[in-house]
């Protein structure tokens, strides 16, 4: 069930591509008016509801990880009415257990950790970076255009975040490059072609790092996500 969180993931033709990029090969139900997202009171990405054939919900699984029970509980209730089932091949579970940067958005409707020059909200502005930023904590500089969900970038368009994660994903917009420089080494481009997440950063261990990145004027970026 895809419920959208951008304006973007309304969008059937994306929906589309996406489950064609990802190889997904069920079928993927779209909740753009948050019919279902409402009716089970949920409030998260992703969630998993396991309903049993009577249609009574008998596990609820909040966020990444959990995997390999999850999976023994399908086995269950499908076991109820099914004579043989196929092989168990648990896979091992990588989600991070690691502290690391939560979840960050930037645009006015959910930012947090900002520590930059004052925003100045839905028309174009400049910003700097300050002299420093605390763990977690982002800013701007260049010109920017700051919108309740995201934020598009104009001449000059930078970003600075002090992370802590092995890997930092962006959701981004529209048509360009990002240069991405990680402790003041650049570390390569991303060509940005579709609205989407794209990884920035990628690594086998946590560390602590300072990522800037340049923007084309024009893209748009609306949160990052960490591994």
């Amino acid at each position: 069930m895809h419920t959208p969180e951008f304006a973007f993931e309304h969008d059937l033709g994306n929906v589309r591509a996406a489950v064609k990029r990802l190889g997904v090969r069920y079928p993927v139900a779209l909740d753009n008016d948050y019919g279902t997202w409402n009716a089970y009171g949920n409030n998260y990405w992703p969630a998993d509801y396991l309903v049993d054939q009577e249609g009574h919900v008998r596990d609820v699984h909040i966020g990444e990880g959990g995997y390999s029970q999850t999976d023994h509980d399908i086995r269950l209730l499908l076991s109820a009415g099914a004579k043989r089932l196929p092989k168990d091949l648990p896979e091992p579970d990588r989600t991070p257990t690691e502290v690391r940067t939560p979840e960050t958005y930037l645009g006015y409707s959910r930012i947090e950790n900002y520590d930059g020059s004052p925003l100045k909200t839905d028309r174009p502005a400049g910003y700097n970076f300050p002299p420093s930023l605390p763990q977690d904590a982002f800013a701007y500089a260049g010109s920017w255009t700051v919108g309740g969900e995201r934020i598009v970038a104009g001449r000059g368009a930078r970003l600075r975040l002090h992370f802590r994660a092995r890997s930092v994903h962006l959701v981004l917009g529209g048509h360009g490059t990002v240069g991405v420089t990680v402790d003041g080494r650049r570390t390569g481009t991303t060509r940005v072609d579709a609205d989407r997440l794209y990884t920035l950063v990628s690594g086998d261990r946590t560390r602590d790092g300072l990522l800037e990145l340049r923007f084309t004027p024009g893209l748009s970026a609306y949160a990052f996500t960490f591994g």
